[in-house]
């Protein structure tokens, strides 16, 4: 351990360059002598690297979980079920003479793989909560222009992300901002305003605004208050903005997994007129915000607790590749009528567990 000055720190690694035998040790090399060295295996060198890059506290219980042996535990079961079903298959292929001993045998290793075909296969169907986990949600705010998107996403950001201007058409870009909301990495992103214009680069912010909408998991809808009739249903308006750049907004926020209207600048309002499916807002004064972000914490942070009740895991890519080569494979193993070729495809199954767990 050193103690001092970034100058002391810089000045102590100078001198240790100057030993011939030292050398700077290379990005992860000591955790790749752990894994050579059998202190490690690459489940938990994997699950290491998840610590490290986590963001938010549920990441981080996620990530510690997998480091002390919860999913080194779901492939070791997978991987012996397998190994027993392969050796009783293989000892069938053997003594296929005894037809009581080598029908018994097949039956229980066919019986073993339906088993663990189930487990996998509700593994890998589970897997929305696992990819937000890893992922995060992304929160697309989308309106006409001058409207008080970039207003609202500083005021979600507490900092100034965006830059706001009276002036409509400000923003032209997708400005994304990572923030924390309800344990969960949360990316809200505000878009180009929604309008009819000649403009070519205006246009091209509208489409990727479009585009971010459609691959949200949340649509945050701002309207004027100034522009909403009082009685009205919002969603007309939401059909009406659509209708001018000849796109149906109000069907892309009914596809996604949730959507909220919100209707700013309620400040310059003498009477707030009753409006449906909507809730008034006012960026100026900060009214409203703080109830919208708590409804937003709330159904990102049920499926987080729903997630820490039970056994997250969360795995990547590589495991899903080859988790859904080992359904495949387990699959032709029941389906095939000869045990020979059974017996082939479980190991092939087995195969594919080991090329994830080392």
């Amino acid at each position: 351990h050193l103690h001092g000055s970034p100058a002391v720190i810089r000045a102590t690694l100078r001198s240790l360059r100057g030993v011939k035998w030292l050398r700077p040790a290379q990005a992860g090399e000591f955790t790749q002598r752990a894994l050579s060295n059998g202190q490690m295996n690459l489940l938990e060198v994997e699950a290491l690297s998840e610590l490290v890059n986590s963001e938010t506290e549920m990441q981080r219980k996620v990530a510690l979980s997998q480091m002390e042996g919860q999913l080194t535990r779901v492939y070791e079961k997978w991987t012996e079920q397998l190994i027993g079903a392969v050796t009783n298959m293989e000892a069938y292929l053997d003594f296929s003479e005894s037809e009581s001993l080598g029908g018994s045998l097949a039956a229980e290793s066919l019986q073993t793989a339906e088993e663990v075909l189930e487990s996998v296969t509700r593994f890998l169907k589970d897997s929305l909560l696992r990819d937000r986990i890893r992922n995060g949600y992304t929160v697309v705010i989308i309106g006409p222009p001058n409207v008080g998107k970039s207003s609202l996403m500083n005021l979600l950001s507490q900092r100034e992300v965006a830059i706001t201007s009276p002036t409509p058409g400000t923003t032209r870009d997708v400005v994304e901002c990572r923030l924390e909301i309800g344990g969960m990495v949360v990316s809200v992103c505000d878009t180009a305003g929604l309008r009819a214009t000649s403009d070519q680069i205006e246009r091209e912010g509208i489409e990727r605004a479009i585009s971010r909408a459609r691959e949200a998991d949340v649509i945050v809808a701002v309207l004027d208050a100034s522009e909403v009739s009082g009685g009205c249903d919002v969603t007309q308006s939401l059909k009406l903005i659509g209708e001018t750049i000849d796109c149906d907004i109000h069907g892309i926020m009914r596809s996604c997994d949730a959507s909220y209207i919100l209707v700013n600048k309620s400040d310059l309002l003498d009477n707030r007129p009753e409006i449906r499916n909507a809730q008034y807002i006012s960026c100026k004064e900060n009214e409203g915000v703080s109830e919208f972000l708590e409804s937003l914490r709330m159904r990102i942070g049920s499926e987080t607790e729903c997630g820490l009740k039970g056994d997250v895991i969360v795995v990547g890519e590589r495991h899903q590749y080859h988790l859904r080569e080992v359904s495949s494979a387990l699959g032709e193993a029941l389906a095939s009528g000869d045990t020979a070729v059974s017996a082939e495809y479980l190991r092939h199954g087995l195969y594919h567990l080991g090329h994830i767990t080392g």
